[in-house]
């Protein structure tokens, strides 16, 4: 079919780049949709891990490279800059929110009082999953979270948590 895809409004055809979009955005909503039914079953508090970019970066760019974010980000909903790079709150927000969690605090932010009892969250603005030119890329992410772990385990044996 070319650069087009399935069949649009009236038959006509839809770019494949829509097609792709609205694949992936499915895909993204699916788990939300399946972590918003499985909550209501479970008996524990829900631990969430997130990795990504700005789009769910709750203030890793300030924890990590201490670049300021200021007003007007955050000013909607918190009323003080958050590190988001949003006025108000981030879709990883809502999902904490929906599942009676508190929202999700920066791994790097151990002098934000966070004990990290619902996760943490390990996305910085401007990471992608090529490692090429960028600090926070998806594996830098996924070490962090394998020492975060190691570390929590290691102070938990011993009582400090």
């Amino acid at each position: 079919m070319g650069e087009y895809e399935g069949c649009g409004k009236l038959g006509r055809m839809v770019p494949r780049d829509d097609f792709v979009d609205a694949y992936h955005f499915s895909l993204l909503l699916s788990p939300v949709v399946s972590v918003w039914d499985l909550a209501s079953q479970c008996k524990n508090p829900p631990v969430i891990f997130n990795f990504g970019d700005s789009n769910s970066d709750t203030g890793g760019l300030v924890a990590g490279l201490g670049f300021p974010v200021n007003l007007p980000n955050g000013r909607t909903f918190f009323h003080r800059s958050t590190g988001r790079l949003s006025d108000g709150r981030l879709l990883i927000d809502f999902l904490c929110q929906s599942l009676n969690a508190s929202f999700l605090s920066p791994h790097l932010d151990s002098l934000g009082g966070s004990r990290f009892t619902n996760g943490a969250n390990f996305a910085v603005v401007g990471s992608s999953t090529l490692p090429k030119y960028v600090p926070f890329s998806l594996n830098i992410q996924l070490m962090q979270f394998l020492y975060f772990k190691a570390r929590t385990l290691e102070l938990a044996t011993a009582g400090n948590v």
